[in-house]
């Protein structure tokens, strides 16, 4: 997974997780031309609905074509009928026409074709059903949280936080605890959302009760400086806890920070230093660079003896909690 880090209040890291982008799907000629005889066919009154400019069943026949259901499998007539119930206005055909140019589904890869189809599907998008979408396209990550991911990035699609915001919240809003902790870096930032931590705070919130673990390091850093929330050191200790449990590298950092100053915990220069140390381990660039000298300051501060004890627990630690690829 790619994170992506930010800072504020000097001292306490904001993190935000994206989602690794699906890889392009391929698909070899064989596949693309499958001669196999299907054992029943489509039904005759709908494929003939299809053809009069029916758009449910242009989208019934398209994925029927694409799963093999009824008759042989055969990408192209998919791409084809997926196509015309896209230009009949159909949400989940325009949304599907998106995905799969961007990925390559039909044997063609066109991120213009992908942006101008997805964003059609965007104006309907309480219409998209993804039983209708094949699941190639939606069963690595939400495909909502997905979508958000390329418009923020800018790399597969045009760089566009509003549309980035708008995919988030769709999937923030069918409960995806990605897409929730992803919107709520957009409120915190104020990029395609109007800066908000108060909002900010929620929906990290939202997806810290589900577990995950960049949600609970950002909304235990947002209660440690009383952004968007109160500040409260206890509840800033139980958020960050959680995350650090899991190996988060920022919520490390900033637990160290609290047991180094006695914010809401006895002030514990050995706990200090094993959070830094563990931190360090974890993070790169400026960051790793902030950790080891916070490290190294602890460190200072230790007896011989309480700093063999730390090192010995570092390394535990680090058994018990492998690094995350």
């Amino acid at each position: 997974m790619r994170k992506r880090r930010k800072h504020f209040a000097n001292t306490i890291v904001f993190a935000a997780v994206l989602f690794t982008a699906i890889a392009p799907v391929r698909f070899a000629p064989p596949l693309m031309a499958q001669t196999k005889a299907p054992s029943t066919a489509i039904d005759p009154k709908i494929l003939a609905l299809a053809k009069a400019g029916d758009t449910k069943s242009q989208l019934f026949v398209g994925y029927a074509y694409y799963a093999g259901e009824g008759t042989t499998s055969d990408l192209i007539e998919a791409a084809a009928w997926y196509r015309k119930a896209a230009e009949n206005g159909d949400a989940t055909a325009q949304f599907t026409v998106g995905l799969a140019n961007i990925y390559d589904l039909f044997g063609t890869e066109d991120h213009t074709q992908a942006d101008i189809w997805l964003r059609k599907s965007a104006g309907h998008a309480n219409l998209i059903d993804l039983h209708e979408v094949p699941a190639i396209l939606i069963i690595l990550d939400n495909p909502y949280a997905q979508l958000g991911v390329l418009y923020e990035d800018g790399k597969d699609l045009p760089q566009d936080y509003s549309q980035a915001a708008f995919w988030f919240r769709r999937g923030a809003e069918q409960g995806d605890k990605g897409s929730q902790n992803l919107l709520g870096a957009l409120y915190f930032d104020g990029k395609g959302v109007s800066q908000d931590y108060a909002q900010a705070a929620a929906w990290f919130r939202k997806a810290a009760v589900q577990g995950d673990m960049e949600a609970q390091s950002n909304i235990g850093g947002l209660y440690l400086v009383g952004r968007g929330v109160p500040q409260d050191y206890r509840e800033a200790e139980k958020w960050l806890s959680k995350a650090a449990d899991q190996g988060n590298a920022t919520a490390l950092y900033n637990l160290g920070t609290m047991y180094a100053k006695g914010q809401g915990v006895q002030q514990n220069n050995t706990g200090a230093y094993l959070c830094f140390d563990l931190a360090a381990a974890r993070q790169t660039g400026p960051d790793q660079a902030d950790a080891e000298k916070a490290r190294d300051l602890a460190a200072s501060l230790l007896t011989p003896e309480d700093l063999s004890k730390a090192q010995q627990a570092a390394e535990k630690w680090f058994a018990a909690h492998p690094a995350r690829r």
